[in-house]
């Protein structure tokens, strides 16, 4: 019992309503009130729709003429509501949800509780609330609620006082009992379901001729039905049928309510032979857990513990069952071995005709009936009713109009054994057909999007819909296209489009490079589906890229693309030359002129392929004349220079030139005035072409020759006309076979005489070529790409004579091979990337400036083929010129701006200009985003004196 704590709540209610303001408006007839949480509600307003009361308080202080009704719209409300004023029996006062709730879902909710006081004739129905006090009242119904208790200490629905004739019914409870300690007669509890108790589920103290029919307590804490006496009374003439009781566990839920007792854990209770006159108990399922229970019944202090023993002794419980009741956690009937099915007796009091939830009592044919009155009637609060299950159907999702659209259902389930279905199909155009096939064609004749609903219709009369939609489109051609662009390096985009009216049913790409084909998913609107595919080619090359489309409409086309790579592979070649104007070689006789400029046929000579897009050359100028550059480059003047040159006998410098579409390179004359001309000399090292060749891969700078501390070689100059042998593969990082050339810097130190190095494969036949020329004391330095011998040694042989004499530096700074994996090439219009002499003095002596080229003249940017960071640039082809220097010194370009020991352009004297090819490798200094960011650094090592520094980029190195 909760004596104490209604007293108080009712005391807080009291204080409560008197501080409400005052109603001055209330109707002397019966009057509609409505409460809402909305803008325009009020409570010093009149109550209407609209301009509705803001507390649900105000419209019960409101509603005092029998016949009043208060409609609550959806909204959780906070105050505590108390109700103290009474209709009749003709004309109750009615607090309603206005919106009727649906299974476990109640839209309006008093968070601040209910009180009903000194009241009659009171419905209150479909609100959610914490604990719910009825006292001195008559003639009250709490229906259709939901109920949960504020503390386990204390019931969630106290009936006191005086009250009678109070009907709880349809309730759903959490939490605490239900405790009806009244003086009054005829309280009832009815269809209720009641689950998760630290208490007993339903008690009833002194309360004559109460009536409990059709509730489930489940999960509950101690005695799942107590009737007793105390100082109101006995509770005698009780009827107790059709309930189910399950579950009599020591605690229902261990971590809200923690233990109880298990000399507590009774089904039934019936506390004194008092109680039991005129009792009517039968038609129950009592299922207490054994292993706890102290009994099924405890009857006047007597414990039974089966129906039988409990008829015998007491006449009551004939038809009792205390099998597993097959229910779940939320109390419903889980299947047909239910012995709750068809086992209730009809004409009970206050059974009703609906459940909880209010489902119609109808009988499920397959099990049999062993209930009372009216079949169909189910033991406790929730009826088990036929409940069918079905997938949404299936269809194209776009047609034609005019074409027969195909719907398949999927076959529906019942929980109820033996069902038998039939369709109907409502196809969204007003169409509708009845069959028992699961599937139905229907012609759509206007282009819509139509919903199509296929309703299961059980032959026991349950039903279930599902939908889904179908798009009908105008008639379109069907048509396929398709575009296919290089990106970078060996990656590519293919685009495709394809128009129709069907759904398409398959999309395959086969790359042409022999791999596995990818199946497509494109995205459709209306007639039109497209595609982007991003695909990366294991190897440069030309491919062949098909796509192959199907739809629904028995359509299909196979369409064809030629891409190739911007990527590219090396392949070594002489050195041979191409080019002597001196004696007519490469298609002219006579000296370049100021702003002159000759086509030098690449493709095509020799065995150079037609598909050539990069050269690379090693340029040689003689016979100057005045100052002025050349420019290796397709034919367009880009700012950029390639060789330097004064007046004087010789200039050199190696280039990877871009090959035009025509085949050739063009060489321009930039001579500082019009009176300049030239002989020119151009010698081939090797090609790349969008075939398999040999793949690049960079090494950390390092010196592979040096003649003055005899490293790779004798501790000698090399003297006019003799070679020394260079051991490349196996030495330092290079591998110890696959090389076919590497990339190297040769400076030459200490010279004598007039003289030149020619740098080739071992094991062939000395060239007519040059790689780098010196005349007088000097140090010249010169990038080359050098094509290396069958037994991985390259060969630098002096070609001057007389005195001509040089110490040889050679300094690696990568390799190409064709047996194992590495960066293509990518050659890009040479572009003018750095020109310090437009921003200050130039580098200072003892540092370095960087240079990002991420995304800059035609390198990869951060984002490329819609994903950060895919395309990763390994290093750059620069051309590196310095001017206006200061003393001797020389300039480094690399991937670091820390020192290695290596050079890149070297130069004597002041007010020098010099130029010279580095293959650099890229840093990567954003390693937080992935590394996109691709820096190349250029370090002075000069003592004193800024240096200008020049650098125009060629082309990139990418692995993919």
């Amino acid at each position: 019992m909760y004596r104490r704590r209604f007293a108080a709540v009712t005391a807080l209610a009291l204080i409560t309503a008197s501080t409400s303001p005052v109603v001055a408006h209330a109707a002397s007839g019966p009057t509609t009130y409505y409460v809402a949480q909305v803008a325009a509600c009020t409570d010093l307003g009149p109550g209407t729709a609209a301009e509705p009361f803001c507390t649900v308080q105000q419209a019960a202080s409101a509603a005092t003429v029998p016949g009043d009704t208060v409609k609550i719209e959806v909204g959780s409300y906070n105050d505590e509501v108390d109700i103290t004023a009474s209709g009749t029996a003709a004309a109750p006062i009615t607090f309603e949800a206005a919106t009727n709730p649906t299974p476990y879902s109640y839209t309006v909710g008093l968070s601040g509780g209910l009180v009903i006081k000194g009241a009659s004739y009171v419905n209150v129905s479909g609100v959610s609330t914490t604990d719910a006090q009825i006292e001195n009242s008559s003639h009250v119904t709490l229906s259709s609620g939901e109920l949960t208790t504020k503390s386990i200490s204390t019931p969630v629905v106290a009936v006191t006082g005086t009250s009678s004739d109070v009907t709880l019914s349809k309730l759903l409870v959490y939490g605490s009992a239900i405790d009806i300690d009244a003086s009054g007669t005829g309280n009832a509890v009815t269809s209720s379901l009641l689950t998760e108790y630290s208490s007993p589920g339903i008690i009833v103290d002194g309360s004559a001729n109460a009536v409990l029919t059709s509730n489930t307590v489940n999960g509950y804490c101690g005695t799942g039905i107590s009737i007793g006496d105390d100082g109101n009374g006995t509770a005698s003439g009780a009827t107790i049928e059709n309930n189910v009781v399950a579950e009599a566990a020591t605690s229902a839920n261990p971590s809200i309510h923690g233990s109880c007792s298990a000399a507590s854990a009774v089904g039934l209770s019936m506390q004194s032979t008092a109680d039991t006159a005129g009792v009517t108990a039968d038609y129950n399922s009592i299922y207490p857990d054994l292993s706890t229970a102290s009994s099924v019944y405890d009857w006047a202090g007597n414990a039974y513990s089966t129906p039988a023993s409990f008829e015998a002794a007491t006449g009551q419980g004939a038809h009792d069952s205390v099998a597993d009741p097959v229910i779940n956690a939320g109390g419903s009937i889980s299947g047909e071995s239910s012995p709750l099915i068809n086992s209730a007796n009809a004409n009970a009091p206050d059974e009703q005709s609906t459940d909880l939830f209010d489902r119609t009592r109808v009988a499920d044919p397959n099990v049999a009936e062993t209930g009372a009155g009216t079949a169909g009637y189910d033991r406790g609060a929730l009826q088990f009713v036929e409940v069918l299950g079905m997938y949404s159907p299936s269809t194209v999702a776009t047609a034609p109009s005019g074409a027969a659209v195909t719907v398949t259902a999927y076959a529906a389930k019942s929980n109820w054994a033996g069902a038998t279905f039939t369709y109907e199909y409502d196809f969204g155009d007003g169409s509708k057909t009845t069959s028992s096939s699961l599937t139905e064609s229907h012609p759509y004749t206007s282009a819509s999007t139509y919903t199509v609903t296929v309703t299961a219709i059980s032959d026991y009369g349950a039903t279930y819909s599902t939908q889904t939609s179908i798009q009908i489109l105008a008639p379109v051609a069907f048509s396929a296209s398709i575009t296919s662009a290089p990106t970078y390096g060996t990656m590519t985009d293919t685009a495709v489009t394809v128009h129709t009216d069907w759904p398409i049913t398959s999309a395959t790409m086969k790359f042409g490079d022999g791999k596995t084909p990818q199946d497509l998913t494109l995205s459709t609107s209306g007639s039109t589906s497209t595609d982007t595919v991003y695909y990366s080619y294991a190897k440069p090359g030309t491919y062949t890229v098909s796509f192959t489309v199907a739809d629904a409409g028995g359509d299909q086309q196979t369409i064809t693309k030629t891409i190739t790579t911007k990527g590219t592979d090396f392949t070594a070649y002489g050195p041979t030359r191409l080019l002597d104007t001196r004696k007519s070689l490469g298609g002219t006789s006579s000296q370049l002129l100021h702003d002159g400029s000759i086509k030098l046929k690449i493709a095509g000579s020799g065995s150079i392929p037609a598909n050539v897009t990069a050269v690379a050359l090693n340029l040689t100028i003689v016979n100057a004349n005045g100052g002025g550059y050349i420019q290796a480059d397709t034919g367009t003047d880009n700012g950029t220079s390639t060789v330097n040159y004064n007046t004087g006998p010789v200039y050199s410098n190696a280039v990877i030139a871009q090959v035009a579409s025509d085949g050739t390179v063009t060489l321009r004359n930039f001579g500082a005035t019009t009176a300049v001309k030239l002989d020119l000399i151009a010698d081939v090292t090797g090609y790349f072409a969008p075939t398999a060749g040999s793949a690049y891969d960079f090494v950390t700078p390092a010196r592979l020759m040096d003649t003055r501390k005899g490293i790779g070689t004798a501790k000698a100059k090399l003297a006019a006309g003799k070679t020394d042998v260079l051991t490349v593969e196996g030495v330092s990082s290079l591998p110890s076979s696959g090389v076919t050339a590497v990339s190297v810097n040769i400076t030459e130190v200490n010279t004598t005489g007039s003289g030149y190095l020619i740098a080739y494969p071992d094991e062939t036949t000395l060239p007519n070529s040059s790689t780098v020329d010196w005349n007088g004391a000097t140090t010249k330095a010169a990038g080359a790409i050098v094509p290396v011998g069958a037994d991985g040694k390259i060969d630098i042989h002096n070609g001057g004579g007389g005195t001509a004499a040089a110490d040889v530096i050679v300094d690696v700074t990568g390799y190409f091979t064709s047996t194992g994996s590495g960066d293509v090439y990518v050659p890009v219009t040479s572009d003018r990337v750095l020109d310090t002499r437009k921003s200050g003095p130039g580098i200072a002596p003892g540092t370095a400036t960087s240079l990002n080229l991420t995304g800059k003249d035609g390198m990869p940017g951060e984002f490329q083929n819609g994903v950060v960071g895919s395309v990763f640039v390994d290093g750059y082809v620069l051309n590196a010129t310095v001017t206006q220097t200061p003393a001797d010194g020389y300039l480094l370009v690399s991937g670091s701006q820390t020192p290695d020991g290596t050079s890149t352009v070297n130069w004597t004297g002041v007010d020098q200009t010099s130029a010279n090819i580095a293959f650099t490798q890229a840093q990567s200094t954003s390693a937080s985003d992935g590394g996109e960011d691709s820096d190349v650094w250029f370090y002075n090592t000069a003592t004193k004196g800024h240096v200008q520094t020049i650098a125009d980029v060629m082309g990139y190195f990418t692995a993919g």
